[in-house]
Formats: C-alpha cells, structure tokens, sequence
C-alpha cells in the first residue's frame, strides 16, 4: 500500500501499538486520503481545535475549509487570464484551466490552498469579494496545521519539498523535474558544507520541522560500562592468580579474558 493510505495505514497501526510515530506529510493530505479522518479522531488534535473555538471535528473543520476554498476557486476562474495582475496568480489560474475534471477537484484545492498560505495578498487583490473568505481559509488552515502537528503529523506548509527549492512554477512540477531537483540537491548538498544559517536560508521552516521530528534520546552508558569494567579487572586478577598469564602474549590469548 502507498501514499496517503500507506500512511494512514502505518499512523492507525502505531497507535494501536501506543508508539507516537512522526508523519512529515504534503499539503495534499488535506483533500484527500484517510490519514486526515485517524487526525481527526486523535484527541490532541480536536482539544487544540476546541481551545481555539472550532465547535466540530476536526474532519468537519476541513471539509468546511474545502468548501469554502471551492468557492474562491469559482470565483477566480470567472476572471481572464489579461485581468491579472500579478505573474504568480496567472501562474495559478493557468494550473487551475488545466484541470476542468471533477476528478481534479483536490488537485484543484491543493494548488488553491497553497496559495493563499504563499501570496494571501496577492489573491485578494485579484478576487476582491471574496477577501474575509481568504482570511477566514488562512487563518483555519494555520490552526489545523497546528493541530495535525500537535497529533505528531507534521505538514509542509510550502506544500511539497520541491517548494523549497528554485522551481519556476511552484504550481506545474512534472516528475521528471522532481527527480531533476532531487539530483542536483543532493549534489549541492554534499559540495558544500553549508553554516546552520545558510541552511535555514536555503530550508526555512522545513529545518525546523526536522528538528522536531528528530528527538535526541539520552543514553548512560556509566552503569553498564562500569559493571564491563569490573568484570574485565576481576578476570585478569583470577588469571594472574592460576598463572595463567606470565607475559603480554598470555594477556592477550587467554580465552577467558575478553
């Protein structure tokens, strides 16, 4: 099983066995798949949500999001390409013609979503009436992203990792440029020995997502290297004491000394 449902799947299974699993997920896990449905049921998240006056599920919450984001798309797409202004929302509704599909509907959502967290502004310039909706989407989505991350699923607020790095149309990445970028990253990654600054420069929050998924774990060794020690002393003592050992070659032979 893969993607989302894999997910899903793997999230359930680590919480029936009491493991608190970390899930760095794409934007998409919002329109789509069961992984948002298990979120939704984990008490971390829906108690965040009531605290901040969300009076329903959590799965609730988003499908009212979605259907509101379904109206701001209607709207945008009732605009010409020539009444836009800025490159990056031409950029958006030329992504959105392209899917006229019922099918395409999430698809859709995502690209709408990813927007409004990018160039709020910028939408609302374009699609005036609809400017508390787009408020009142980034203000939500901010809020459930928050209390998927309180439910240890971590979302990418830029979308997908190929959204951090340079890409000319953040809303067209075909697979073969995913497998581009993944290259030549990797490749500047390891020329370089980048400073934590640069890094965050280059990463911004997903840096700091990575740091809270990966959690350092303490270990004393003290106790049991202590015992090993005493362990080790005793057997050269017992050898010495049978003359076992006479010389540095019997140290180091003597089958009963490790």
């Amino acid at each position: 099983m893969e993607g989302k449902d894999g997910l899903n799947l793997f999230y359930r299974l680590c919480k029936q066995l009491q493991i608190d699993c970390q899930l760095i997920v794409d934007f998409d896990v919002l329109v789509g798949g069961n992984l948002r449905q298990s979120v939704s049921n984990d008490e971390r998240c829906s108690q965040y949500l009531q605290r901040r006056g969300i009076g329903m599920e959590p799965i609730k919450a988003v499908g009212e999001l979605l259907q509101k984001v379904d109206s701001c798309i209607k709207d945008l797409l009732k605009l010409t390409l020539d009444s836009i202004t800025s490159t990056q929302i031409q950029q958006l509704y030329n992504s959105l013609v392209k899917l006229p599909s019922p099918e395409d509907l999430g698809k859709k959502r995502y690209l709408f979503i990813l927007s409004v967290l990018n160039m709020k502004g910028e939408l609302q310039k374009q699609i005036k009436k609809r400017y508390p909706e787009i408020n009142l989407i980034n203000g939500r989505l901010n809020q459930i992203i928050e209390g998927f991350r309180l439910a240890s699923v971590y979302i990418l607020p830029k979308g997908q990792l190929e959204n951090y790095l340079k890409v000319e149309n953040h809303y067209e990445i075909s697979d073969r440029t995913k497998n581009i970028l993944s290259h030549e990253e990797r490749n500047y990654l390891l020329q370089n020995s980048l400073t934590e600054n640069e890094l965050r420069d280059r990463y911004d929050s997903l840096l700091d997502i990575l740091d809270s998924v990966t959690g350092v774990i303490e270990t004393d060794f003290r106790p049991s290297l202590e015992k090993r020690l005493i362990d080790f002393i005793f057997a050269i003592q017992k050898a010495v004491r049978f003359h076992r050992i006479k010389n540095l070659h019997d140290l180091t032979h003597d089958r009963e000394i490790d």
